[in-house]
């Protein structure tokens, strides 16, 4: 074997086998020889559709789940779903917490439905419905519900147009109320009917 035809640094052992360049002077590291592990903090099982983490302290899931749906009136849909550890509040709190960065948030934001809906598992849940404007002239329409499901509060929002709020905003209701911890009696599929 020709050292010019393995690039610059290889070497050629004794038997013609390739050999990757070595760190510098001194014995080459044992093979199977492993450093101590640095002490790490504990962590926690963090499971998602395809894969699990362990995750020291600090670290939290901030996920947001995005199920897209079609385009109406010229603007994409999804239902979103964000999802963070419950902290006791009760769904009103939860709900006027929502109000509150709604008004913060969106430019001339106004509270149009404000209540409470039953989920699929039987859960409570709190519903804010808000029209506001990104532009000047263009009027958007958008849907919250919020409930506390398996210990986790969870965040659900759909953006629509007052055309596709027509069309779109029925599905999107029943989507949201199918909310439930998987494998519950109430899974998905399962939504009451609207209207309940």
């Amino acid at each position: 074997m020709d050292r010019r035809s393995l690039g610059r640094g290889a070497r050629v052992g004794d038997a013609g086998q390739t050999e990757a360049p070595g760190p510098g002077p001194g014995p080459p590291p044992r093979v199977g020889a492993r450093r101590p592990p640095a002490r790490l903090p504990p962590t926690v099982p963090y499971r998602a559709d395809a894969f699990a983490l362990a995750l020291p302290p600090g670290w939290a899931d901030a996920t947001v789940y995005t199920v897209a749906g079609p385009v109406a009136d010229g603007l994409p849909h999804a239902v979103t779903v964000s999802t963070v550890a419950h902290d006791g509040r009760s769904v009103q709190a939860l709900a006027d917490e929502q109000v509150a960065a709604v008004r913060e948030t969106l430019a001339g934001g106004a509270v149009l439905l404000r209540g409470t809906v039953a989920l699929a598992s039987g859960a409570a849940g709190g519903r804010v419905v808000v029209r506001w404007s990104p532009v000047p002239g263009q009027v958007r329409y958008q849907q919250l519900v919020v409930a506390v499901v398996g210990g986790r509060t969870v965040v659900m929002a759909a953006t629509f147009t007052a055309r596709s709020r027509r069309v779109l905003g029925p599905e999107v209701h029943r989507i949201m109320l199918s909310l439930a911890e998987p494998g519950s009696p109430g899974r998905p599929g399962l939504a009451p009917r609207l209207g309940r």
